[in-house]
C-alpha cells in the first residue's frame, strides 16, 4: 500500500443523540475512494481525558480491497477508539 499508506476520516456533521450518545456524519478516503459513512459513537470526559468510540461497517469492495470472494465477507466492521488529553 505505498500508494495509499493513510485512511482519513473527516467529519462533516455531529449531532447529540441523547446523554453522551452521538451520530456524526464522516467523509472516509481510502485508496483515495471517498465515501460518506454514518457513525454512532459515545464521548466521554473523565479525569481531563476525553474518550471517543463508535463502531462503523463499510463494504470493502466500494474501496476496491480485495476482490470478490466465497471465503471473505464484503462487510468490514471498524472499531474507533480515541483519547485525549
Amino acid at each position: 500500500m505505498k500508494e495509499f499508506p493513510k485512511i482519513f476520516i473527516a467529519s462533516t456533521q455531529i449531532k447529540k443523540t441523547n446523554g453522551n450518545n452521538y451520530v456524526g456524519t464522516l467523509n472516509l478516503t481510502i485508496k483515495g475512494i471517498t465515501k460518506s459513512m454514518t457513525l454512532p459513537f459515545t464521548f466521554l470526559l473523565v479525569n481531563n481525558v476525553y474518550t471517543l468510540k463508535g463502531v462503523f461497517s463499510i463494504n470493502r469492495l466500494d474501496f476496491k480491497l480485495g476482490e470478490e470472494s466465497i471465503i471473505l465477507s464484503d462487510n468490514v466492521k471498524i472499531d474507533i477508539a480515541f483519547k485525549a488529553k
